[in-house]
């Protein structure tokens, strides 16, 4: 899986703590060579991260 930066944004939590997000999308090929999307956001002040895979949208 391949992993491509988007952007980071900065801003404000609760109690005015800064809070710093990156954005990643997550690439991935399958067996069919076709590729299938993610999402990864991670907060840089404690490296936890959210990950969405599998986004994209198949024909019926």
């Amino acid at each position: 899986m391949r992993e491509l930066p988007i952007t980071t944004r900065i801003t404000q939590a609760e109690g005015n703590r800064r809070l710093t997000l990156r954005y990643i999308l997550l690439v991935e090929e399958t067996v069919q060579e076709l590729e299938k999307y993610g999402v990864k956001i991670t907060e840089e002040e404690n490296m936890t991260n959210a990950t969405v895979l599998d986004l994209t949208m198949t024909p019926p």
